[in-house]
């Protein structure tokens, strides 16, 4: 959920409301043969990460599939157990018969299946009696623009921003893609009444909660899952709660295994390899969960909705720099967040201290005037912004900062 919605929801109805349908969300998970351990873990919410799961007791690392770890508790290490049957994906039987009919329409229409989950997760919000309803209360009911859902003002201000990793051209992609996916969903379904602003939404949700599944364990319906890929998008209720980690603080682990009671495939999920001083966790800190993608702010930003603020230490100072491996080491981190600014060939020549110098003053005006003039600053944006001009102003530095070293 994502920080903004949450101190608003905060300020008007209070913690205890916004985590009321995480509760209902367990039972309906344990009344389908599922698991959460409530004596480990616990929703919350922060001001800095929106919801989130946290500890309960101390938590010690599980080190293999059977459980073993360093807790003598007592207490069962498992913190999930989720069944398939409960995943959201096109084809689920626990999908109303509208949204079930509207799906095998689009997939005889050769939909692709990222498309059919976001007509079924569309179709199911606007249902008040959907059977997902304990789940689909918990997802966040707006969220900032990002992906396909940003407009044409804030691509343009991307490219401006000297088009880093090629993201405007990314962004205009994906928003073809997607258009492009709601034409022939307008066009094979049009009693449906979809509108393209919450296809869009149901896009952006998927992308920025879903987990990756194998089709043959979860499809009944074989010819289908050959038409699919290896790995495909499904959104997990529960697990869809844990926040990124940063600086690789705490992994988790989650795999499939088979349910003997249940006869069918459950997802599990424990906590696992704490990078803490003490190799746990104490009650009352948040478990996090890596998402498994580069630690380039760009890939947050276009499928996740937010921006990581690259954080580097520079050890020892620049005024300090008196040999030669303090000079290589200052060029290597120079090199690191260099990368990170990466732009388009066309603006190259920013990456001396005279250009940079330049950009920074550029980007700092983008960021005054996007903030004071733009009626509809995007905070997502804003944060992007920012985080470009933190960079830029960085990397002047440590040019610098070369410079002086190259001369001793």
């Amino acid at each position: 959920m994502t920080v903004c919605l949450v101190l608003y929801l905060l300020c008007v109805v209070g913690t205890a409301s916004v985590l009321t349908p995480i509760t209902a969300m367990i039972a309906w998970i344990r009344s389908h043969d599922g698991f959460v351990n409530e004596r480990r873990i616990e929703p919350f919410v922060s001001q800095q990460n929106g919801v989130g799961i946290r500890a309960k007791i101390h938590l010690f690392p599980v080190y293999n599939r059977s459980g073993h770890s360093d807790d003598v508790d007592g207490a069962d290490p498992l913190l999930l157990r989720i069944p398939y049957k409960l995943y959201m994906h096109p084809f689920s039987e626990l999908h109303a018969d509208g949204t079930m009919h509207a799906i095998a329409v689009l997939y005889d229409a050769g939909l692709e299946y990222n498309s059919m989950l976001a007509v079924a997760l569309a179709l199911e919000l606007r249902n008040e009696t959907s059977l997902w309803r304990p789940y689909l209360d918990t997802l966040p009911q707006s969220l900032p623009r990002f992906g396909s859902r940003m407009n044409a003002k804030e691509i343009d201000l991307l490219r401006r921003l000297g088009n880093r990793h090629g993201l405007a051209d990314r962004v205009e992609e994906r928003v073809k893609i997607d258009l492009d996916a709601f034409a022939r969903i307008t066009r094979h379904q049009p009693a449906l009444g979809l509108a393209a602003e919450e296809y869009l939404f149901a896009v952006a949700l998927i992308n920025s909660r879903c987990f990756g599944a194998q089709p043959a364990h979860f499809l009944s319906m074989r010819d289908k899952s050959d038409r699919l890929d290896a790995n495909v998008a499904v959104l997990v209720p529960y697990l869809d709660l844990f926040n990124h980690r940063e600086a690789r603080r705490i992994a988790n682990r989650y795999y499939h295994e088979w349910n003997a009671t249940t006869d069918q495939m459950d997802m599990v999920y424990f906590a696992t390899a704490f990078d803490a001083p003490n190799g746990s966790l104490a009650p009352g800190e948040e478990i996090l969960n890596s998402y498994h993608v580069d630690d380039l702010s760009i890939t947050y930003f276009l499928f996740y909705g937010f921006v990581l603020q690259t954080k580097y230490n520079l050890g020892q100072s620049v005024d300090s720099c008196r040999d030669a491996n303090q000079c290589y080491t200052l060029e290597s981190q120079l090199i690191d967040i260099t990368r990170h600014l990466q732009f388009s060939e066309s603006h190259a020549e920013k990456l001396n201290p005279v250009t940079m110098h330049a950009y920074a003053t550029e980007v700092a005006l983008i960021l005054h005037d996007y903030v004071a003039h733009d009626q509809e600053a995007n905070p997502v944006m804003t944060a992007f912004i920012q985080e470009t001009l933190s960079l830029a102003q960085k990397a002047l530095e440590m040019m610098h900062g070369v410079e002086d070293c190259r001369r001793i």
